[in-house]
């Protein structure tokens, strides 16, 4: 049992996060609750009260995909994401990681996100028209990214593709 620095709670140990480098018992001094209020303090200007809200007025799923988070860190499941707009800092909801990254990866800007729908929508697929052999080549190291230079390079030669 260790008590936290800031709710002054005494709490089991599994309630604190490791701190090997300052501490000399391995843990943090604040207990997990206390640092995740700090935290949304900081990085969004709300408490962990006003994020337990939004969770229970979200039914605890994700905003867009409306499924619970389903992601692990360090074998429990994480919490939902805050979600923000990145100009304002204001606070929009809550996602799952897989949607907040989805929404990373278009960097929230609409026209990309529309065209996506568009692109989805129109349900466009390849079609290999004439198929020659799989050559396999060792000549050249492949230049497309260091996790795969050197290693075999596959090349499909003569292959044609169609937009259906």
């Amino acid at each position: 049992m260790k008590k936290c620095s800031k709710c002054q709670k005494t709490k089991p140990l599994s309630e604190f996060h490791k701190n090997r480098v300052v501490k000399k018992d391995g843990l943090s001094s604040l207990c997990k609750s206390c640092m995740a209020d700090i935290n949304l303090l900081r990085n969004y200007g709300i408490s962990l009260e006003d994020y337990d809200k939004m969770y229970e007025s979200q039914g605890g799923k994700c905003a867009i995909c409306g499924r619970p988070e389903r992601v692990r860190h360090l074998g429990s499941i994480k919490r939902l994401a805050v979600d923000h707009n990145h100009d304002t800092g204001k606070v929009r909801s809550l996602l799952c990681s897989k949607c907040n990254s989805g929404l990373g990866s278009f960097k929230d800007n609409q026209t990309n996100l529309l065209n996506a729908m568009k692109y989805l929508k129109e349900g466009r697929q390849c079609q290999i028209i004439r198929r020659s052999v799989l050559v396999a080549r060792r000549s050249s190291p492949c230049q497309s990214s260091p996790r795969t230079r050197g290693r075999m390079t596959d090349l499909l030669s003569n292959v044609r593709v169609a937009l259906i």
